[in-house]
């Protein structure tokens, strides 16, 4: 069994962790032979859709030439068996005579077995790996390292969506919330402002939301938010701030006064009582 890696550093190995060099230098050959192992939909690839990827610059006669010339130096360097066909204008690899970490990754996402995709999950999708004179095949490699990216920060975060290529609009409320504070994360933003990150959300939805942002307290990262729910204020919040009249009124530590006070600082009266109201009873 051969073993690919291409989450982090560039490895192939046979079963003995014997790396084959001779394959590794050489970009468009590698990149070909990932290709084929970890393009949608898996399985075979018709040889025209990769004349048009890896030698575009050629025409159809050298092109198909070149490509049977890298075929026959990958059969030989990794064995016959790796490099499969079907007919004259298919070709594939055996899952079981290559495993890639990749493909090991995506199925466990669909799985919904995220603990095992993140142990796979080592850095980004062939990190620093291009090949020259191949944009095509560089925009794929963008596409893939981006999903690969995109999927890892969801799962760490326990964000659950069924796709990372689906538009935002589409999804609910809380879960476009999940994903902006995970676009933001995935900058390493030390500060987070969120401008009523619970309105308009069902109860679960909430929940979830407020989740993510104790998960961000636990990374070292700073949480401003503006609400005026001050139930979610006080269930995530160290301090609260108001406002009023443009001015600020009060801050105070959560751990140090209660809703009925904040509610008073907000409408300028004494508290008595208006705890209900702060709620939304």
């Amino acid at each position: 069994m051969l073993r690919c890696r291409t989450l982090g550093a560039l490895e192939l190995t046979d079963s003995t962790g014997r790396e084959h060099t001779s394959v590794l230098s050489q970009p468009k050959r590698v990149a070909l032979l990932v290709y084929l192992a970890v393009a949608a939909p898996r399985g075979f690839l018709r040889r025209d859709t990769l004349l048009a990827l890896f030698w575009p610059e050629l025409d159809q006669e050298h092109a198909r030439a070149a490509l049977r010339q890298a075929l026959t130096f990958l059969r030989h360097e990794l064995g016959e068996e790796v490099i499969r066909t079907r007919g004259a204008e298919e070709v594939g690899i055996d899952p079981e005579r290559l495993q890639c970490d990749v493909t090991d990754f995506d199925e466990g996402l669909r799985a919904d077995n995220p603990e095992r995709a993140l142990e796979l999950y080592r850095g980004d999708f062939l990190t620093g790996f291009h090949v020259s004179e191949c944009g095509e095949v560089e925009r794929w490699l963008d596409e893939r390292r981006m999903e690969a990216e995109s999927w890892e920060m969801l799962r760490r975060l326990r964000i659950t969506i069924d796709s990372v290529r689906k538009p935002v609009e589409v999804f609910s409320g809380g879960q476009q919330q999940a994903v902006a504070i995970a676009r933001a994360v995935s900058f390493n933003a030390r500060v987070v402002i969120m401008d009523e990150p619970t309105a308009s959300l069902a109860v679960k939805e909430v929940g979830k939301v407020l989740d993510l942002i104790t998960q961000l307290r636990a990374k070292g990262v700073a949480v401003i938010i503006i609400s005026h729910r001050l139930q979610d204020i006080f269930a995530v919040g160290d301090r609260v701030m108001v406002l009023r009249g443009g001015q600020n009124v009060a801050v105070r530590r959560l751990a140090e006064t209660s809703m009925d006070e904040v509610v008073k600082y907000i409408v300028g009266a004494e508290a008595g009582g208006l705890s209900a109201l702060a709620s939304g009873r």
